[in-house]
């Protein structure tokens, strides 16, 4: 049967239904991603660590972008950066020598956050302070 207000489309009938399928289903990302802010930091960029850019650094097996922010702000840091996966370096400025490395180097997921990303293999998930 047509559909009163759209006699183009179809509406069932009779204890009957048009059924419609759509495989366009738009999914929730769970991919790990940088965040845009935390605490009094932004994301600056994926960043080459090789030569080494900070000297300051703390690891852990539970480490987010969140728990290296707080050692950084704790510390007075101007800068930190998440590595692979559980590293955290921080500093006051960027070694002379470095570079922004491509966006799909910092591909690793923190291990105590997996939705955040944590750098990569030499590669820093590089935040700054934001000017107050």
């Amino acid at each position: 049967m047509l559909c009163p207000g759209d006699k183009t489309s179809y509406c069932g009938a009779g204890n009957r239904l048009n059924m419609y399928y759509s495989d366009n289903s738009t999914k929730a990302s769970t991919d790990p991603m940088n965040l845009n802010t935390t605490g009094s930091y932004a994301f600056y960029s994926c960043y080459k660590d090789s030569p080494r850019v900070f000297s300051v650094s703390a690891s852990s097996d539970s480490m987010s972008v969140n728990a290296c922010q707080k050692l950084a702000s704790a510390g007075k840091y101007t800068w930190f950066g998440t590595e692979y996966g559980r590293e955290c370096w921080m500093g006051n400025s960027l070694a002379a020598g470095t570079a922004n490395a491509t966006a799909s180097d910092c591909n690793m997921a923190c291990n105590g956050m997996p939705g955040q990303l944590c750098g990569g293999p030499s590669r820093l998930s590089l935040y700054t302070r934001i000017a107050t």
